[in-house]
């Protein structure tokens, strides 16, 4: 039991319910195991401050509920046979799922992985909308703690793509081993954790080395200022690179464009416009993709035949445009699954050593990116 929550004298709960809460609250989260002996009653008055008949009232519901049993002369142990008791089969074990945006694409393709999983498992999910915002991503943290939520998936916010990815705050729960948590999505280099991402550098490798097969010289690269903290931004970034160079072809970090940092659009048009024949984009995110092909269209250009264009994600925009996205697709779903088999190893203290899983990704080629146009040469 943890002494240093004490009983609410403001509430209208009669102080001996709280304590037999408290205490049963510690078996049920497996704080008390099988075995162990309670403090004896006169202990139990003096670490919460009442009198000899609450803590025997407390003492009293937990023996009847056969949580606990009684040894006369040596004290008050929790049941050998817990795990049996009607209290503990019938317990809610809950995990959480702590995102930026709950209705994010990108977020509702893994949750279907994350659900159906925990309930295979017998757990309920809650979700939990931080609303990309580091301070109340703690928030949103810190109250599942104190609700007793039995372990945390968490897709870290990044905000505007300029701070650390809360990465004290998840440093100070690692080492406290406050609560079990997986990291989905993103990871952070400087702290252990568990984790499970998609591939992203072998993504973006993929996307770019399917740009030179088809011919093109000049490859270019739109993505967000999370390039600077963000893994799985930065990640694509180095793919992109090494592809190019394994290619033969020369890195300019000039044509690397990140959204709200330049008038990106004018000069990819401009590149697109000047250019002898098509250029290609590789856009780290899908929605920047989708934004990209609907400012050539509006400048008078076509996709592919000015520009090529590959995405990232494969979510439900990519076959719903008028030119389908060519997009680099990640596992979704089996990141959602990984990361609650991890979680609920942890829970359940059978994990021996970090879990830090990268999922393979696919190239799932449409016309965006100009293969129609070559098989019809």
């Amino acid at each position: 039991m943890e002494k240093a929550k004490q009983l609410k004298r403001d509430d209208s709960t009669p102080l001996y319910i709280q304590l037999r809460d408290m205490v049963k609250d510690d078996i049920l989260n497996e704080k008390l195991l099988p075995g162990d002996k309670l403090p004896d009653l006169k202990s139990l008055c003096q670490i919460y401050n009442i009198g000899l008949v609450t803590a025997r009232q407390a003492i009293t519901e937990l023996v009847n509920e056969g949580l606990v049993y009684r040894r006369p002369w040596h004290g008050t142990f929790v049941n050998i046979n817990v795990k049996d008791t009607p209290a503990f089969r019938n317990r809610l074990k809950t995990v959480a799922f702590v995102a930026p945006n709950i209705m994010d694409l990108m977020i509702t393709g893994t949750v279907y992985g994350l659900e159906r999983n925990c309930r295979d498992k017998g757990y309920h999910l809650l979700f939990c909308n931080s609303e990309n915002n580091y301070s109340m991503e703690r928030e949103r943290i810190e109250d599942l703690i104190e609700k007793k939520v039995d372990g945390v998936v968490i897709w870290l916010a990044d905000e505007d793509g300029q701070g650390n990815l809360n990465e004290n705050y998840i440093r100070s729960i690692a080492l406290g081993k406050r609560i079990p948590f997986v990291l989905i999505d993103k990871y952070l280099p400087r702290v252990n954790t568990d984790y499970v991402v998609s591939d992203n550098y072998h993504g973006a490798y993929t996307a770019v080395r399917h740009f030179v097969s088809l011919g093109y010289t000049s490859i270019i690269h739109l993505t967000r200022p999370t390039i600077r903290n963000c893994t799985s931004a930065k990640e694509r970034l180095e793919g992109y690179k090494q592809a190019l160079i394994d290619s033969g072809l020369a890195y300019n970090p000039e044509n690397v464009f990140i959204d709200g940092e330049s008038d990106w659009p004018r000069e990819i048009i401009g590149l697109a416009d000047s250019h002898k024949g098509p250029i290609a984009c590789f856009v780290a995110m899908e929605f920047l993709a989708v934004r990209l092909m609907k400012i050539v269209a509006d400048r008078g250009l076509s996709v592919p035949k000015d520009i090529g264009i590959i995405g990232f994600d494969n979510s439900i925009l990519a076959t719903d445009l008028s030119v389908p996205l060519t997009t680099i697709e990640q596992p979704w779903n089996a990141m959602g699954k990984t990361a609650v088999e991890i979680l609920i190893d942890n829970i359940n203290n059978r994990a021996v050593s970090l879990k830090q899983i990268r999922l393979q990704s696919r190239l799932i080629i449409r016309e965006s990116c100009g293969a129609k146009l070559k098989t019809e040469k």
